[in-house]
């Protein structure tokens, strides 16, 4: 029998290494699009027991969303309201 232990990690973006859905939302950038694309984003939530989160996160059907949409339903997902700097404001 072998126990899986739940190890937390800070999500590296916009120069920083996050550790909540606050900082997370200060710190908003397109790069959030290659953390969630490579499966770091998914692996950041689930390892901090956001699973309603990660639930409506992997619910998003990318195929012919663009990525200025797919910024917007990553955020909305994540319900965060973009507190950052201008230059990361997503179109409603």
């Amino acid at each position: 029998m072998s126990i899986v232990k739940n190890i937390k990690f800070d999500l590296p973006i916009d120069g920083v290494k996050v550790k909540n859905l606050e900082e997370l939302d200060d710190h908003f950038t397109l790069e959030i699009i290659d953390l969630y694309q490579s499966g770091m984003l998914s692996k950041w939530l689930r390892s901090r027991n956001m699973v309603e989160e990660l639930a409506v996160l992997e619910d998003i059907c990318v195929e012919s969303l663009d990525d200025f949409s797919l910024l917007k339903k990553i955020r909305d997902s994540l319900s965060l309201t973009l507190n950052a700097s201008p230059y990361t404001q997503v179109p409603s």
